[in-house]
């Protein structure tokens, strides 16, 4: 097989594949679209979180890595203030998410509705423990030569799932944000990957194919309502096209 076509698999860890800055991510890219001096400050700073990502990696935990969930929190039981035990416990825990009991159980409680949220008749658990979670992928481009990686969800047999903590709980708006903030390039560079990894693995995958992209929306404020999203061919058509353009932009 030409190596141009190689594709591999990482089970590292969250943190792990966030601290390859020299392999190029969907979040960089995006970064490249912006602008190239947007691209090369984002290049030249350390991986962040934020209270919404890293209630978005809870979320991501509980729905697909249960096991990994108590190594990421640190459940505080009353509400924080700014006395002195709050202080205290958010020191004792750096480097974990702080945050209360109440906010804990309400993640849980979302989780929960995520996997008995029904795609295609069937209960979303059923795909979890179908597919494989986390999987990490890194590829060199075939056109430019850069390297790449993506990180997927979910891997099930027939489709890509990816997560999405939102505000929205409406389809319409959330549409305008997968829109805005680029989940076509995502899509299109994590169905790309999977593809050429089938296609770099021929004992495994005598039929290589591009599978259903599917965005399952989780609305994290009331109603918090959770629905399945499709990717249209349109919607990876365009973007396919941001990919090229950011790749293009980073090459020169």
């Amino acid at each position: 097989m030409n190596a141009k076509f190689q594709c591999i698999v990482k089970s590292n860890t969250n943190r792990e594949y966030h601290a390859d800055v020299d392999i190029y991510s969907s979040t960089m890219l995006k970064k490249a679209i912006e602008s190239p001096a947007t691209f090369i400050q984002a290049l030249l700073e350390r991986y962040r979180t934020t209270r919404a990502t890293d209630y978005g990696t809870l979320l991501h935990a509980l729905v697909l890595e249960p096991e990994t969930v108590n190594e990421l929190v640190a459940i505080y039981p009353d509400e924080f203030t700014r006395a002195r035990e709050s202080t205290a416990f958010k020191e004792a825990n750096k480097g974990r998410f702080c945050l209360t009991l109440r906010d804990f159980v309400q993640a849980q409680n979302l989780a929960h509705k995520v996997l008995q949220q029904k795609y295609k008749g069937r209960s979303f658990h059923h795909f979890v423990a179908e597919g494989v979670s986390e999987e990490s992928y890194y590829f060199t481009d075939p056109t430019t030569g850069l390297k790449c990686r993506t990180r997927l969800d979910l891997r099930h047999p027939e489709v890509t799932f990816d997560l999405k903590s939102t505000r929205y709980w409406d389809p319409d708006s959330f549409a305008r944000q997968a829109n805005d903030l680029h989940y076509d390039l995502s899509a299109y560079m994590y169905t790309f990957s999977r593809l050429l990894h089938e296609i770099s693995h021929p004992e495994d995958f005598p039929k290589p194919a591009v599978k259903p992209f599917v965005l399952v929306s989780i609305c994290t404020e009331a109603p918090h309502s959770v629905f399945f999203r499709p990717a249209s061919p349109n919607f990876l058509e365009n973007g396919k096209k941001k990919y090229e353009n950011a790749l293009a932009i980073i090459k020169a």
